[in-house]
């Protein structure tokens, strides 16, 4: 018995299909590939551009540390001025 579907026999379908997915395959790899290459640099970019992101932040946080520090020296200073003003206040009304 010869089976057939369109004109083809089943081992000519077989071989189509064999070459279809073989060209299929060999497609798919190169467009992979291809994919691949073009976003590798856009990959390398994005690291970049996440390490420098990293690095704002920590140097953010270290800016804020120091503006912490700044202001409670400048509250020490604030009161030390006021205890030798008050200080000298007292000496200008003794004399």
């Amino acid at each position: 018995m010869h089976h057939e579907f369109l004109g083809l026999s089943l081992s000519d379908w077989t071989a189509i299909i064999a070459i279809a997915s073989t060209f299929l395959g060999v497609l798919v790899k190169a467009l992979t590939h291809s994919l691949e290459t073009a976003l590798t640099p856009l990959r390398m970019t994005i690291k970049e551009l996440n390490d420098n992101i990293a690095k704002q932040e920590q140097l953010g946080s270290k800016r804020e540390q120091m503006i912490q520090d700044n202001k409670m020296d400048i509250v020490a200073h604030t009161k030390e001025l006021e205890d030798h003003e008050r200080r000298i206040s007292k000496l200008e009304d003794e004399k």
